[in-house]
């Protein structure tokens, strides 16, 4: 009896082994290829919460008018909101490239909230916009995510001179998103 279970027990541990492997292992052989196969970027994707961010990427977007641009948890007081919404208007950013979700709660959110509007608009390849302090864990966090369902990122930063994050934050949201590709829970 008991050596069926410890059987059971390493059978179970190779293939819970494999499937980690599966997901997470062969993320930067997915991303090469996606790069290969689309080597510019289709999308603006902002991630929120700082109208600095949102401001920025209007004015980014006004080189690219091809793109629609995608804010994740955009600033929350109507003051902001007007800001954003007016420098928009002044840089004739037309409002149906703006994809707006308040659903996202937190950085790891901010991928998973909108990633299925990334496949099933079928965008492969997107500019990241945040915070440079930010964008350490915002790459990790959208490599592992998005990397494993075949969209990659292009880093832009902006320079907003915010402290620099803590590197328990990275961890911590690093361990969030391996779990959220293991079971799909965030």
């Amino acid at each position: 009896m008991n050596i069926t279970k410890s059987l059971l027990f390493r059978i179970s541990l190779v293939i819970l082994v494999i499937y980690f492997v599966w997901k997470v292992a062969l993320i930067p052989f997915k991303i090469q290829i996606i790069f290969t196969r689309f080597p510019q970027p289709q999308s603006i994707f902002v991630l929120g919460g700082n109208n600095n961010r949102e401001i920025f990427a209007a004015q980014f977007a006004q080189n690219k008018p091809e793109l629609d641009i995608w804010i994740s948890s955009p600033s929350q007081s109507k003051t902001e909101r007007v800001k954003v919404d007016n420098i928009l208007a002044k840089l004739n950013i037309d409002s149906k490239r703006v994809h707006i979700d308040s659903e996202a709660t937190d950085t790891v959110s901010n991928f998973t909230t909108l990633l299925d509007d990334f496949r099933k608009k079928e965008i492969h390849h997107i500019y990241l916009i945040t915070s440079a302090n930010h964008m350490a864990r915002a790459r990790l966090i959208g490599t592992i995510i998005f990397g494993s369902n075949n969209i990659v990122l292009t880093p832009v930063a902006l320079n907003d001179e915010e402290k620099a994050e803590s590197s328990i934050k990275l961890v911590r949201d690093l361990i969030r998103s391996i779990i959220y590709l293991l079971t799909g829970i965030y």
